[in-house]
Parts: structure tokens; C-alpha cells; sequence
């Protein structure tokens, strides 16, 4: 049987999106935080906005929350929110590693078609 648990160290959620997080000791509703000024310890937050980091241990595993029941848009919606979530972590990623001035332009027209995607 397929795990739909996540490790952080491969990938993580679309930032502020709400997901199931597992630490080890705990499992519950979490997001992991946008925002320039938090520190890595501090992104892992539960429903209370309380920082997991520095409660107990890290958050180690997440996955996304299941449908509600009677949902039947969730399978379609779930592989979309999957890609959304794939291609901001790609462009993120290619931001912090390997842009440059030519580049930008391409970043922010991408970053303005992933946030389009939320609506």
C-alpha cells in the first residue's frame, strides 16, 4: 500500500496551505509559512498558529488533507493543486539557485501564473 506521507527533505507543501504534519509525537492540521522574516524553526505552524519547531521536534512528513466528504471535484482538483504546488517549489527553487538578470522577467511572469492559479 502507497503512502500518501511526504518527507520534508524531498519536498514541501505550497506555502500557507493547510496539509496534515507529522513530527514524530504529533500529527494534526499544519502549514508550512510563507514570510521573509521567519526563520526555518518557525514555518511549521499548526491550526493555532503555534510553531511546531519549537514545541517539540521538527515536522518530518506531511501530506495533503483528504477531501471533504461528497466531494466529487476533489481527484481533479487534488492533480492540479499537486502541479500548482510542484511548479512553485521548481520556480522557488530555480530563484534561489540559479537566476539571473535575464531571468527575472520569466520568474515574475511565472509567479503571476501560479498566484492566478489560486483563485
Amino acid at each position: 500500500m502507497k503512502s500518501d506521507w511526504v518527507p520534508v527533505s524531498e519536498r514541501l507543501p505550497a506555502p500557507d496551505d493547510p496539509v496534515l504534519a507529522y513530527n514524530g509525537r504529533w500529527i494534526g492540521v499544519a502549514a508550512w509559512r510563507s514570510g521573509e522574516f521567519l526563520e526555518d524553526i518557525e514555518r511549521w505552524q499548526d491550526e493555532h498558529r503555534e510553531m511546531i519547531g519549537l514545541l517539540g521536534p521538527a515536522v518530518t512528513h506531511w501530506m495533503p488533507l483528504p477531501p471533504a466528504p461528497g466531494d466529487t471535484a476533489a481527484p481533479e482538483q487534488a492533480e492540479q493543486q499537486e502541479v500548482v504546488m510542484v511548479s512553485r517549489e521548481l520556480l522557488e527553487r530555480l530563484a534561489r539557485t540559479h537566476a539571473h538578470d535575464d531571468h527575472w522577467d520569466a520568474i515574475d511572469e511565472l509567479r503571476a501564473m501560479l498566484a492566478g492559479s489560486d483563485a
